[in-house]
Parts: structure tokens; C-alpha cells; sequence
């Protein structure tokens, strides 16, 4: 080949370019020409709704004479229902218990037995090209995001319907609040949901392999708790969501903010950005397998906004190892690095519309709120009062919701758990709890009852020549 063929001929792209497009086309993947990580939205169905009687929270759908074709964990939206209760009716849903010509899905709230369903209810299942794109892409790729938001099932053990990052991607988008990756369809119970996220833990005898220049800035993600699709039993959905997960070597997480982050399972807390940089797992031959890697770090993040109704604690920003529980063996991280980032964990309420002049969201302290004088148990109904030093900052709208409770004087005390709540009218400090029948061994001790949870700014563990600096923590 002649040296001016050489010349002209077009360089291996090392650059990948995905937009949220509006004119539906797939793209080529150039920055002329970008793939479409858009929400495809399928064509809308006719409909029929119906309240399950014994489940007011849950809706049944039929879809005759139409086959929808439609999966148990797909993603849907429903629209056209008018009436008084057209905002729990609408919006999106995961849906469960699918036939040919129905499935079911849970609201945020109970309806009203009997209410008549108005208007022209229609279905569309929405499916999301990101997490396809994200699968093909290759290592070693500069991935830019343009502006808009992206929505994603993202990665958690034992969910094969997301996605995760490869070695020496680049993943940059147009700006914090202009970019926006948002966690969708996050059901499947006790697990934990990370927007970008990997396994960190061997499920057999081979170690995990880190990412090499990894690397994930500019963009907003936004891990959406409190939208994630629930279930009649617990009758919220029981998992974790955090931002980024990795196990990384030289790899950073830089310029990103996190919202809406947390956790409603009682067997996963949350990280909201972490990186693994050393394992003492797995054990193969009967001695561990040692893993330490060098130079990672959080840099520059924003994280903010934790979702009001966390069941346990969350940890924000975390670098560190992993033990061997079998034999206790320790890798450790050598030279991480957590800088120049804020932490922010004031709680937002819900806004009030219902009032003259109309209340928006306020802000407030994420501490926790003791109780005093007037919090007990009536054994009768199994409701609890909690009455608390300071507000609470629920209204109506949020009856139904669930919070944390315990007493850490007596670990049989019956107000140890997450319930769901009803805050009482006229007041701000008052709360009524939906305890549930005693079970067997506990006690009624309301002597000290606290409501909230847990949430540690920054920790690093496990590491050699770690570096923590200039980092902003609020309201923590």
C-alpha cells in the first residue's frame, strides 16, 4: 500500500458518541452522528384497569384481545386514566404476574375502594438502548454522553438485563445536571442496584478481574429509590440503589453527583460511590488469593438529596479492601485517594399543593429524631405513637410511606424495624406507626425510641498511604 493510501486511510475510532436523540434514528456512534440512548417507547396498547380487592394498592390490567407480549419485570407506562385518582393510576411501573392478556402492577398508595376509573387508559412498554449500547461498546473506549437523560436498569448481582463497564472505558458526559443516567426497573428484592456497577465478590473459585483506567465524570446520576418498583409483600421495593461500584486499579470517579440514593432493604445497606482496590478472595487451594491494586479515587463528586425513607445505613463515598471471611485474609489498598468532594445529606420533604398558598419542598437536618413524653404502644390496634423532640416534616401526602425505627436500650423492643407510617394532622412531631402483631419474646419499651438512620460520609479501609483532604461534609 502506497504511503498517501496509508494516509488516508480512516483511523480505528477510539471515540464512541451516544445522544438521547428525538428524531429516532439509531446513529452510527460518531459525534456528527450519534447512537440513540434515547427510551424507546413501543406502540401504546388499549387497556381495561381494575383494583385487586384484597391488595388496594395493587392494579390489574387487561389488554384483550390483544396479546401484549409482554415479561414478568418489564418496564411500563400507563396514561390516559382521569379522575381523583389519576396520580396513582398513571405513571411508570414495573410490572409482575404476567399472562397473554394481563399483568399486574403496585402503586405508591392505597386507593379509595370503588372509586370509578375515568378516561382512556393506555399501556406502552418502554425499553432502554443505553444498557444495549453499553453492553457492545469495547474496552479501552472513550464514551461521550451528550446532553439529556438516560434511563438504565444498570448492574446487580444476578441481573443480567443492565450492564457493566469494561477496562480503560472513559465514560464523560456534558455536565453535572446536563447529563443525567437514571436507575429504572430496580426489583429484584434484597439486592443492591449501582447505575455503573460490577461484581466485586468471586461467586467460585476465580478472582475478579479490576478495572484497568477505568474512568466516569461529568454527569449526574440519579440512582431513584423511591420510584423503583414495588411489591404487595413488603409493599415498598426492597433494595439498595447507589451510584458507582467498581473494582477498580488506577481507576477514578471524577465531577459526578449522585441523587436520590439509599436503601429499603433490610439485608443491604448502601454505598453510594465506592471503589474496591484490594481482596483477600477467593480461597482457592485452601489459601486465599490476594489481589492489591494502586491508585484509585473519588474526586471532585457532589453527592446529595438521600432519599427520606432509607430502612439502614449508607456509606457516601468509599475506597477500600475486602476480608476472606473463611480465613480472614486482607488485601490492602495502596495509594487511594478522596478529595475535593461534598456530602450534603439534608432531607427534602414532600411538596404541599393541597394547602393556600400552596407549600413546596423543605429542606432539613438528615439527624435523627428522638422521641419524648407521649410515645407508647397500644396492644389492642398494634399501633405505636411516636412523638418526637423535634419535627418530623411528613404531611399527609405521605401516609403510607415507610421510616426507620429502633431502641437501642432493648434489642427486643417492638419498635425496632422499618413500618409503615401516618403522620397525624395539625401536628409536626407526632407520628402513628403500623407496628403489626407482637412477635414472640418482644417488649412494648418506648422508653427511648429514635427515628432515622445511619449515614458515614467518607470511609477508607483496608489501605497503604491513603489520602483524605478538603472535603466538604453536611447535615451527616
Amino acid at each position: 500500500m502506497g504511503l498517501t493510501r496509508v494516509f488516508l486511510k480512516e483511523a480505528a475510532p477510539f471515540n464512541l458518541w451516544i445522544a438521547a436523540r428525538t428524531d429516532g434514528l439509531g446513529g452510527t456512534g460518531t459525534a456528527q452522528d450519534p447512537l440513540n440512548g434515547a427510551t424507546r417507547l413501543d406502540a401504546p396498547l388499549e387497556i381495561s384497569l381494575s383494583y385487586v380487592n384484597e391488595s388496594p394498592q395493587e392494579a390489574r390490567v387487561n389488554t384483550t384481545p390483544v396479546k401484549h407480549g409482554f415479561l414478568n419485570g418489564d418496564v411500563v407506562t400507563i396514561s390516559g386514566v382521569s379522575g381523583p385518582s389519576q396520580g396513582l393510576w398513571n405513571g411508570t411501573f414495573g410490572i409482575y404476574e404476567v399472562s397473554d392478556f394481563g399483568f399486574r402492577y403496585f402503586m405508591q398508595k392505597a386507593l379509595t375502594p370503588d372509586e370509578a376509573i375515568l378516561g382512556e387508559p393506555r399501556c406502552t412498554r418502554l425499553t432502554f438502548p443505553f444498557d444495549e449500547l453499553m453492553r457492545k461498546a469495547p474496552p479501552n473506549m472513550r464514551i461521550q454522553l451528550g446532553p439529556g437523560t438516560y434511563q438504565t436498569r444498570g448492574f446487580a448481582v444476578n441481573d443480567t438485563r443492565g450492564w457493566q463497564p469494561k477496562t480503560g472505558q472513559k465514560i464523560v458526559g456534558a455536565g453535572l445536571d446536563v447529563t443525567i443516567l437514571q436507575l429504572v426497573g430496580a426489583e429484584n428484592p434484597d439486592q443492591h442496584y449501582h447505575v455503573i456497577g460490577m461484581p466485586i465478590e468471586p461467586g467460585g473459585s476465580t478472582a475478579i478481574e479490576p478495572l484497568t483506567h477505568f474512568e466516569v465524570s461529568d454527569l449526574t446520576i440519579d440512582c431513584n429509590l423511591d420510584n423503583q418498583p414495588g411489591r404487595p409483600t413488603p409493599g415498598y421495593a426492597p433494595v439498595a440503589c447507589g451510584a458507582v461500584r467498581i473494582f477498580g486499579h488506577h481507576s477514578r470517579v471524577s465531577r459526578v453527583k449522585a441523587i436520590n440514593w439509599g436503601t429499603k432493604s433490610l439485608k443491604r445497606g448502601c454505598f453510594v460511590i465506592s471503589i474496591i482496590q484490594a481482596s483477600g478472595q477467593p480461597t482457592v487451594g485452601g489459601n486465599p488469593y490476594i489481589t492489591e491494586k494502586d491508585h484509585c479515587g473519588i474526586d471532585g463528586c457532589i453527592v446529595i438529596a438521600p432519599s427520606r425513607f432509607s430502612a439502614r445505613e449508607c456509606t457516601v463515598l468509599h475506597i477500600g479492601g475486602l476480608r476472606n471471611s473463611a480465613n480472614y485474609a486482607q488485601g490492602f489498598a495502596r495509594g487511594p485517594f478522596i478529595r475535593r468532594n461534598v456530602v450534603d445529606c439534608q432531607f427534602h420533604s414532600t411538596p404541599n399543593p393541597d394547602v393556600t398558598p400552596a407549600v413546596g419542598s423543605l429542606t432539613y437536618s438528615s439527624a435523627f429524631i428522638t422521641s419524648k413524653s407521649g410515645t407508647g404502644i397500644n396492644d389492642v390496634t398494634n399501633v405505636g405513637t411516636f412523638v418526637g423532640k423535634r419535627p418530623h416534616f411528613r404531611i399527609a401526602l405521605d401516609d403510607g410511606t415507610f421510616a426507620r425505627f429502633y431502641n437501642p436500650k432493648d434489642p427486643m423492643s417492638r419498635w425496632n424495624g422499618y413500618f409503615k407510617i401516618t403522620p397525624f394532622p395539625n401536628t409536626a412531631d407526632q407520628i402513628s406507626v403500623a407496628l403489626g402483631p407482637a412477635p414472640p419474646g418482644t417488649t412494648n419499651d418506648s422508653s427511648l425510641v429514635v427515628m432515622g438512620f445511619e449515614i458515614r460520609a467518607l470511609a477508607m479501609n483496608s489501605c497503604l498511604g491513603g489520602v483524605v483532604e478538603d472535603n466538604q461534609i453536611h447535615n451527616c
